[in-house]
């Protein structure tokens, strides 16, 4: 008799791997095959693991796969259909956003916010000749919290305050009601905005190079398995002395099914459906994942207790309508960001960062080494880090 990852692989190939040399296969036929098996696993549950293609792409080999010049056009597309559908299914589902939303997420985004607005305070502060407009992109714009923040914290700078009348805030999303209530959010600092309905990626390769003076991001670019290539069209529309402030939650989980495997135990989940897992990706996890520092497990633990809040909400309030709620994504850790931002040509160099806003009154930070520009807002882990970027000189 089969068992049940027996039936869902079959003859192996959707294990990912190329059953003669057992390197990762980069056939998109059989890495389709691998993330129909995957979704399978917990398929009609309200946690699931979700597509494969929507982890980071220096992580794919990890699942068995990899990303070449000759299947990478196939994968992005896969990779736009996911987050597509995700984004269709949220919006459809009231509850989503408040399952998401558990309080260490939250707390921990409203210090981000708090520090990048004073960290963009500073880099205007240091740019400003008296007389510049200032352009400040915000992706994804959301309800306009982030932008507001900024608006907050020149306002209440007496010294500052003039430069937000010549600050133009551009608000990008793809959603046009969250955008609308960003508008009107900055409204009330009187600050002048421009909406942008629309994805990010297909805007920035319309626009102009130094199209803007900051570009801020907030808990977004973990969604971007091909982090790279973003991170160069956001230097390429970025002004020659701008700066890039980004803050995001930073985790291994995804980079491993083996952490996927434990996450899902702590869960819960049904005996049958964790040895599907392990049938499906046995190759895998026979290779143990490598060492991670230990404040890269501290941000994993936060990462599954994150999930395990979720599903006690769950458990505890049922919703009418049952969400779908996918764990896959392109996380990192914030030494893979620093990687990242430097082969886009970004530096991180705390150094380098003070030279090119000499005049700023730079906060406090703390990053994985003294020179970087980093700051982590929960201590002794990885999970929640804002970074200030310029380009490189």
């Amino acid at each position: 008799m089969k068992t049940a990852a027996q039936t869902v692989r079959g003859d192996g190939k959707a294990s990912g791997t190329d059953g003669e040399n057992g390197k990762p296969t980069t056939s998109i036929e059989k890495i389709k095959e691998l993330d129909t098996a995957l979704i399978e696993v917990t398929k009609h549950l309200p946690i699931t693991i979700g597509s494969v293609f929507k982890v980071d792409s220096l992580s794919y080999p990890n699942w068995g796969f990899a990303a070449t010049r000759d299947n990478a056009a196939d994968i992005k597309q896969e990779v736009d259909f996911y987050y597509r559908k995700d984004y269709a299914e949220r919006r459809r589902s009231s509850g989503v956003e408040y399952l998401l939303k558990t309080d260490f997420k939250v707390a921990q985004e409203k210090r981000m916010t708090e520090f990048i607005a004073v960290m963009v305070r500073e880099i205007l502060r240091s740019m400003d000749d008296g007389k510049r407009e200032f352009h400040i992109c915000d992706i994804p714009a959301r309800d306009g919290y982030l932008s507001a923040a900024i608006a907050h914290a020149l306002r209440r700078d007496s010294d500052m305050e003039e430069i937000l009348s010549r600050t133009v805030f551009h608000l990008v999303d793809i959603s046009g009601q969250k955008l609308d209530k960003a508008e009107e959010t900055l409204g009330q600092f009187r600050a002048r905005s421009e909406k942008c309905i629309t994805e990010d990626e297909l805007l920035f390769r319309q626009l102009d190079p130094a199209t803007f003076d900051i570009v801020v991001t907030l808990g977004h670019l973990h969604h971007k398995p091909f982090l790279v290539n973003y991170l160069k069209e956001l230097n390429r529309v970025l002004s020659k002395d701008g700066a890039l402030v980004i803050a995001d939650w930073h985790s291994p989980l995804c980079s491993h099914p083996a952490y996927i495997l434990a996450l899902l135990q702590t869960l819960g989940l049904e005996p049958y459906r964790l040895d599907m897992l392990r049938g499906i990706v046995d190759k895998q996890l026979a290779i143990p994942p490598k060492q991670l520092e230990q404040d890269e497990k501290d941000s994993l633990g936060n990462h599954m207790t994150h999930w395990k809040s979720i599903m006690r909400r769950l458990l505890d309030n049922p919703p009418s309508i049952m969400p779908r709620l996918y764990i896959n994504a392109a996380y990192d850790t914030s030494r893979q960001r620093e990687k990242k931002l430097a082969k886009a040509d970004f530096t991180v160099d705390l150094a380098d960062v003070r030279k090119a806003f000499p005049r700023a009154r730079l906060p406090l930070f703390s990053g994985s080494a003294s020179n970087i520009a980093a700051k982590r807002l929960v201590a002794g882990s990885d999970s929640a880090t804002v970074m200030a970027a310029v380009k490189k000189r």
